[in-house]
């Protein structure tokens, strides 16, 4: 599903004309980034939770040459389904 299909429900759902209710969404995509990113954490509930880990730096080998380099530090974001989440998941 994309967000064009999430605005089309939510515009259906709540009477919200098309464009008004895609506004609303990108800026609610955006405050969960910029939460996400200034706290490392973010908690939606029957959702699930996101975190940013920090994974330090690694070494690793050149698949045809097989030269030693190392990788750098990164983030990587997580994602922990809620309880409520993984109950639907396996109804399914």
């Amino acid at each position: 599903m994309t967000s064009k299909h999430l605005v089309k429900r939510l515009s259906k759902s709540t009477g919200i004309p098309f464009k008004i209710s895609h506004v609303l969404l990108n800026v609610m995509i955006d405050h969960m980034t910029e939460i996400l990113f200034q706290e490392g954490r973010l908690h939606i509930n029957k959702i699930g939770v996101l975190k940013i880990h920090h994974r330090p730096q690694q070494k690793g080998r050149h698949i045809v040459t097989g030269e030693l380099f190392d990788s750098p530090p990164c983030k990587v974001i997580y994602f922990s389904r809620s309880t409520t989440l993984n109950l639907k998941a396996l109804a399914s």
